[in-house]
């Protein structure tokens, strides 16, 4: 029997790879301004998509009966395969790129460790699967109140670390395993098993009002933080997931879990939106042929994720120093990121199709 998807699951996983996408896209211009601000500010509208990739980790996996062997078998193999693949025409094409072609020495840096420094979101969800089926007791037993106990050492950990950061407060306090990509997982748990409508005594269109405000709120906050209109370490965090040899990407600011939280919130109530505006966004997204399109790019986000970085490595040096207007800044970026996702996942749906070779592409 084929298990039935969850709409919002893949709606949210296939603009969560977007969102990655056009972040990285950003970060190719960083200079070019629009209203007295940089582009790359409003990168911080995309920010939500690796932790959203975890929080749907968290919502699909946690609360199951996990064997150890069989999720080691299963859920790392399709983890580490794709990895691997998607590693070997990357050292290639980057050996092949700095040492026989004019103007690419400057990724000779990259050549170094490459299987440690490829990828870390990779690096990262590893750490996380290997905690998982521990974290996993807890939230099979938990109580609802205890479930919300962590959520708030999640959120409580997040203010305390960004306080500290922002006021330079030195101290020895070590609440990491909570402020991690495990908090992730364990609050995407939650919001996606939490009846809003009966807990709170809302309707479905009030929660989908808040939930946008929170995101327009949260991302007008960390795009003043990005622009130094506010000061950038009480609307960004990432300090707390850094040791002398640990380094991640993930931003664990409290702005940052509104942020992806309120994306995860709106989703899951659209779909069962039936009056209002909300109703026709819903209607759209179950378009035979939007739904279909959102499962397959869902389907292959993982491969899409690994391979698009592939793509993007020569791309941006052959970009670099390549200036445009502001407006004109904001249409690349869009077309860009447009063809890059439609390039990777096309890829990806190719190598799918070809036997022995669909067991490491990444398409689950």
């Amino acid at each position: 029997m084929v298990k039935e998807r969850i709409k919002y699951y893949d709606t949210l996983r296939a603009l969560a790879i977007i969102s990655v996408i056009m972040l990285h896209i950003f970060q190719l211009w960083p200079d070019p301004e629009i209203m007295h601000f940089r582009i790359i500010c409003f990168s911080e509208i995309s920010r939500f998509g690796v932790p959203v990739f975890l929080m749907l980790s968290g919502a699909l996996l946690l609360n199951r009966e996990i064997e150890l062997g069989d999720f080691f078998k299963r859920r790392f193999t399709r983890l580490i395969y794709p990895f691997i693949f998607y590693l070997i025409p990357y050292a290639i094409l980057l050996y092949i790129l700095v040492n026989y072609c004019t103007g690419f020495s400057i990724l000779r840096g990259y050549l170094g460790n490459i299987p440690l420094i490829y990828n870390w979101y990779f690096w990262m969800i590893l750490g996380a699967y290997l905690a998982l089926p521990i974290i996993n007791k807890f939230v099979q037993h938990a109580s609802k109140k205890e479930m919300e106990y962590f959520i708030l050492i999640f959120l409580l950990s997040s203010i305390f670390y960004q306080l500290s950061r922002g006021f330079g407060i030195k101290h020895f306090i070590d609440l990491t395993f909570i402020l991690s990509p495990v908090g992730y997982m364990v609050f995407g748990y939650y919001l996606a098993n939490t009846d809003f409508v009966k807990d709170f005594n809302l309707n479905v269109n009030t929660i989908i009002y808040i939930a946008l405000f929170l995101f327009a709120i949260t991302t007008i906050i960390k795009i003043l933080g990005y622009g130094s209109v506010l000061p950038i370490e009480f609307t960004k965090n990432n300090v707390v997931a850094r040791t002398e040899i640990l380094a991640s990407y993930m931003d664990y600011g409290i702005f940052q879990i509104i942020q992806a939280g309120s994306v995860f919130v709106l989703f899951r109530y659209i779909y069962q939106a039936k009056e209002g505006i909300s109703s026709y966004v819903r209607r759209f997204l179950e378009l035979d042929i939007v739904n279909k399109a959102n499962v397959s790019l869902s389907r292959a986000s993982y491969g899409v994720y690994l391979l698009h970085t592939t793509l993007l490595r020569p791309f941006k040096v052959i970009v670099s120093g390549t200036k445009f207007s502001g407006s004109m800044t904001c249409l690349v970026i869009i077309f860009t990121t447009f063809c890059l996702v439609v390039v990777s996942w096309a890829i990806v749906l190719l190598l799918n199709r070809i036997p022995f070779i669909n067991k490491f592409t990444g398409y689950h």
